[in-house]
């Protein structure tokens, strides 16, 4: 590419006029008047194939494309020697329209000496899509300008691979209107009062939990609330509801009055990252009806990440996120009504000690070994002693294959360091959630044959930051047929059950998937007829649940017959609550997500990272999103829906896409949204409830294609307005008992 890049400069070097730039322009001879001054056309680039000629006609330039080449890249309109710079947002505006409806590429950028970088960050590799139909129209898109200034940038329109025969521009404008925000800011001028819209109980719908939360801003306080906001890189974003209490100054507390008995605790804070990146600690006092009881230990160690994606435990980067760390702890119980109180008595000095929520759930005895099942402490395993459980697991395991056995995991904490376990064909059973730790390196389990069972123990990681390349999750791999995993708790894990291929009707029920780096689940790679179920998700590094039907190792078969049922999925740091990418007839119901923070949606249907595209059916039914959609700082201030469609990867959305009974309260930004250049073929929305909007209740942006039909949709209290029907190739079918837009 670079090759190809080098020699279009070349080539427009050789044929730019030799006027001098006015100081007051950014584009020189814009509306064409004086000819093609200042422009250079090139076609057949790189022997791409592409054959055209560009000549002005009455004021206009008129592009005939006798062959449109093999690339985008094929023909090029270019101006170079245009500054940008540094800081500032730019606005891009011009006329144009084609023959018939196509879509170009346009791209302000730089050349060899910045890596050739698109200044405008698009969708394409060829810049920002921009789509024109056969009637002249006023084209307009924003960008910021995040790298140096460079002062011989260029502004490209990559005419390549179109349909249309003739394209015709006019107008062509770059102004300088501001300074740049910073992408790390969210940019959206957010006008809705947040967290004010009123929120029912939700009844029937979301994971059946044990624990009752409680949020620290409803409690009693001595403190600072923080919040609402929805700006990211303010703690109080990654918070449930957007808000949590600051305990400042020592004496300050939360105090909770307990609805119901108890003997265990959850706390969900943040406190400072040390300066090395590494982690503090802190003590947090308990008091039960006004007595003390003991301390807390908090640690920022597994919280708190920097810089850019896949992110560092380096604070020199800046740009940090991750905020939030829990810690479980078993208590003595607490009778119903007894106020349980967290206070700052400690006069050691930290900037902070922010408390989001706790839960409370009484906690059954260790469960005891059932018949039938060989004890890893049989094999010289012991538990709390800090010493690798390695080896005596894996003999325990063998033998228990071997006599068709089980194996059983004791109360206690064992310790596995890195190595590849694989299990298949066996049942796993520790003494409950609460009781049984494995503190796991690397991988906790790989998947290797059909029917294993996996049940009531926890997995906890030691993942400080993320690296896409290596495996750190609680289970890896093939599931085989008919496995299960059963009330597991995953924590500080980068991701918590990640399916392969040769998956078949794996259960996922019942459990926890806490505090991780990526997705809580992901159904991937062609993994089947498999169910997550009354699962909790809260603090996930990635999508809470996602269904990739991934083409990696060679795969060409969708991921089907898949469902994420009755789960309850709160503050995602990044990306989605749920997200489908391809795959075949998939079902989303019954689930209630919360609160998320960036580049996110509620639940996101998306044709990106190159799936098996979409087909048979996909149905999204009876789900609530409550303050869901987020800006995404991929794509510059382009911001996510509650609900998100959205096909700017490899294809459209031809399945049938449906959304039925759904509410939407307080979304961030838009409650649902189209975006991309491949088409949504006639999606259909019934009984659908929106209850708050950022910006808009509907939106299709400029860059989407296709149609859906709105029966009976409901929308309230959205700052700009019902509809905003951005795009003139999306088709919006408004049927009967639509309301409020």
């Amino acid at each position: 590419m670079k090759n190809i890049l080098i020699y279009l400069f070349l080539y427009l070097t050789m044929n730019c006029t030799g006027h001098a730039l006015a100081e007051d322009e950014i584009i020189k001879n814009g509306n064409f008047v004086q000819d093609m001054d200042y422009w250079s056309f090139a076609a057949n680039v790189a022997d791409a194939g592409g054959q055209a000629s560009a000549v002005v006609k009455d004021g206009i330039l008129q592009i005939d494309i006798n062959n449109p080449g093999k690339e985008p890249y094929a023909i090029q309109l270019i101006q170079s020697q245009i500054k940008i710079e540094e800081a500032l947002r730019y606005k891009v505006s011009f006329d144009a329209k084609a023959s018939e409806k196509c879509a170009i590429d346009v791209k302000i950028g730089g050349l060899e000496n910045t890596g050739w970088k698109d200044y405008t960050n698009g969708e394409s590799a060829g810049g920002t899509i921009v789509y024109l139909s056969t009637e002249i129209e006023n084209h307009i898109f924003e960008f910021g300008m995040e790298e140096k200034t460079d002062a011989n940038a260029r502004l490209e329109f990559q005419l390549g691979t179109i349909s249309a025969s003739t394209v015709w521009i006019d107008n062509i404008k770059i102004e300088m209107i501001g300074q740049n925000m910073s992408k790390y800011v969210d940019p959206s001028v957010w006008t809705a009062n947040p967290n004010k819209v009123v929120i029912p109980e939700i009844k029937n719908r979301g994971a059946k939990l044990p624990f009752i939360q409680y949020e620290a801003e409803d409690a009693d306080y001595k403190g600072a609330i923080l919040g609402p906001t929805r700006k990211f890189g303010e703690i109080a974003n990654e918070a449930s509801g957007k808000m949590a209490v600051n305990l400042n100054s020592t004496g300050d507390y939360v105090e909770f009055t307990l609805k119901e008995k108890t003997n265990s605790l959850v706390v969900r804070y943040s406190i400072p990252d040390s300066h090395d990146g590494k982690g503090l600690t802190f003590p947090l006092a308990l008091y039960v009806e006004g007595v003390y009881k003991r301390d807390i230990i908090l640690t920022s160690e597994y919280s708190w990440v920097y810089g850019k994606y896949p992110w560092s435990n380096d604070p020199q980067l800046k740009q940090p996120r991750y905020f939030f760390d829990e810690i479980n702890i078993l208590i003595d119980e607490i009778p119903t009504g007894s106020k349980l109180k967290l206070q700052r008595d400690s006069k050691e000095k930290i900037e902070f000690c922010i408390i989001d929520l706790i839960d409370t759930e009484i906690v059954e005895s260790p469960l005891t070994k059932p018949e039938n099942f060989l004890s890893v402490t049989d094999f010289g395993a012991v538990a709390n002693d800090g010493k690798d459980d390695n080896d005596a697991f894996d003999a325990c395991m063998k033998a228990a294959v071997e006599q068709n056995k089980g194996v059983w995991l004791p109360a206690g904490v064992f310790n596995f360091a890195s190595r590849d376990r694989h299990i298949g064909n066996v049942v796993i059973q520790g003494a409950g959630m609460w009781h049984t730790v494995l503190k796991v390196d690397g991988n906790a389990f790989w998947g290797n044959g059909n029917n294993f069972q996996m049940r009531n123990f926890a997995i906890y990681g030691n993942t400080k930051f993320r690296v896409d390349t290596i495996s750190e999750d609680g289970f890896r791999g093939a599931a085989g047929k008919d496995s299960v995993i059963e009330n597991i708790w995953f924590n500080h894990l980068k991701v918590g059950v990640w399916s392969e291929k040769n998956t078949d009707g794996l259960k996922i029920q019942n459990c926890r998937f806490r505090n991780l780096m990526a997705d809580g689940i992901n159904l991937c790679l062609g993994t089947k007829n498999s169910v997550v179920e009354n699962c909790h998700f809260r603090g996930t590094g990635d999508d809470g649940i996602a269904m990739w039907a991934a083409t990696y190792n060679g795969n060409d078969e969708p991921s089907q017959n898949n469902a994420a049922r009755n789960n309850t999925i709160q503050c995602p740091w990044l990306a989605n609550g749920i997200a489908l990418y391809g795959g075949k007839n998939q079902a989303v119901e019954g689930n209630v997500i919360y609160d998320t923070v960036l580049n996110g949606a509620g639940i996101n249907i998306n044709t990106n990272y190159n799936p098996v595209p979409f087909s048979g059916f996909i149905k999204v039914q009876n789900n609530t999103l409550i303050r869901c959609g987020s800006f995404t700082d991929k794509y510059k201030y382009s911001m996510k829906g509650a609900i998100f469609v959205c096909t700017s990867g490899s294809a459209g959305v031809e399945a049938d896409l449906t959304f039925k009974d759904i509410e939407i309260y307080d979304a961030a930004y838009d409650a649902i949204a189209f975006e991309g250049k491949n088409r949504v073929r006639n999606a259909k929305f019934e009984n659908i409830l929106i209850n708050g909007a950022g910006k808009w209740g509907i939106r299709t942006t400029g860059k989407s294609v296709g149609s859906a039909e709105f029966a009976n949709v409901t929308i309230e209290n959205a700052v700009l307005g019902g509809l905003a029907a951005d795009s003139k190739t999306f088709e919006i079918i408004k049927k009967n008992g639509s309301k409020g837009w």
